[in-house]
């Protein structure tokens, strides 16, 4: 998390130096003071909204938050274009024809980054059906898996309505087994948002041949009440793993789901080793983990296929080719020695409520036998 904070006051810096060359430095002295205030307090308090309101322990007006996440993407947004800029500069490929005053390059660069946000506003809110394949020689009959995860109810990223598209979309295709692959919940006391927007009622509404199942995610262990938020999923007819094995005999497959490692720091609970409850036997074992980076676990205990979630995929361009570097694969499906590792994008989001790296996902898994082509 240090880390994280470094970068961003890194990213903070860099942002506020260019802009004051781009929109202050021509100006006099207090139209200069103002202007660039002005701009350093907005772009500020977008970067600690989320800081503040966890440590105060408030929760601000939902209007409020999204101006204020939206900010933040446009700011990323803007700051990737000033380093893309200067890049080109500095290898000297800079079109001269580019070059104009400052804040004629400022003000296109500005638009541009809203243009992409706004489109990647419209894009997070609308759910795609993405279709992979896994091939396995333990898979007898074809099996699909329809996964979602990520959903953060509680924030302004889910909203009843895409959520409702993504169980229709699951309920046309008839899957086999459905998996939600942990976040479900956002911010600390999400119930009273779960409850009003009606989640449990659409969640209930998902049809699978098999059940639903889910994990639980970081974010759950971020709530006051991890308990009653899982008794509410629950109540939506959705049996939850919590470092468990269920046989699904249709499936002639062992589905194994784990706590997310979040436990340990947030809740004070102990890390289950994924042996201690990995079934044995020769039957298709498939773990669902939220983090993509317990495949290790994975592999070592023989699970044929991870189905993970909770990269978002960078959410924000060009922050998913970073991620490329910190997880096996930040989004689709790679194999990882014997073990074949599906990470979806996610259906919903945190923060920012703009996705420019990839889609809201709901992803349909399907497994067929090592002599289909995969």
């Amino acid at each position: 998390m240090r880390y994280f904070i470094l970068v961003m006051l890194l990213v903070v810096g860099y942002l506020l130096i260019h802009l004051y060359y781009s929109f202050c430095q021509h100006l006099g002295t207090w139209a200069k003071v103002a202007v660039m205030g002005a701009l350093a307090i907005i772009v500020l308090l977008s970067f600690a909204m989320h800081p503040f309101e966890w440590m105060l322990g408030i929760r601000l007006p939902e209007g409020v938050k999204f101006a204020f996440n939206f900010a933040i993407a446009f700011f990323m947004t803007l700051a990737f274009f000033y380093m893309f800029t200067d890049v080109l500069k500095l290898v000297h490929l800079y079109p001269s024809a580019w070059k104009m005053h400052e804040a004629v390059d400022g003000f296109i660069l500005a638009g541009l980054a809203a243009l992409i946000c706004i489109g990647g506003y419209f894009n997070n809110m609308r759910p795609t059906a993405m279709n992979y394949e896994i091939a396995n020689p333990k898979v007898k009959d074809e099996v699909l898996i329809a996964v979602i995860s990520d959903l953060h109810i509680g924030s302004e990223n889910m909203s009843p309505e895409k959520l409702s598209k993504a169980v229709q979309m699951i309920n046309e295709r008839q899957p086999d087994l459905v998996i939600i692959a942990g976040d479900i919940f956002d911010g600390r006391t999400p119930a009273p948002a779960f409850i009003k927007g009606g989640y449990g009622d659409i969640l209930s509404g998902i049809k699978s041949k098999n059940g639903v199942y889910a994990v639980t995610g970081n974010h759950e262990f971020y709530t006051t009440n991890l308990d009653e938020g899982l008794e509410l999923i629950r109540k939506a007819d959705v049996k939850i793993l919590r470092d468990e094995s269920v046989f699904i005999e249709p499936l002639h497959a062992y589905l194994i789901g784990r706590d997310d490692a979040a436990k340990a720091f947030r809740a004070g609970e102990n890390i289950v080793p994924l042996k201690a409850f990995m079934p044995a036997g020769e039957e298709l074992k498939i773990v669902a983990s939220h983090n993509p980076n317990t495949i290790g676990e994975s592999v070592a205990n023989g699970a044929d296929v991870q189905i993970s979630g909770h990269t978002h995929n960078g959410q924000l361009f060009p922050i998913n080719f970073i991620l490329k570097f910190m997880f096996a694969t930040p989004w689709g499906v790679k194999k990882v020695e014997d073990t074949m590792l599906f990470v979806s994008s996610g259906l919903g989001m945190w923060g920012p409520p703009v996705r420019t790296s990839s889609v809201s996902e709901v992803a349909f898994v399907t497994l067929k036998s090592s002599s289909s082509r995969q």
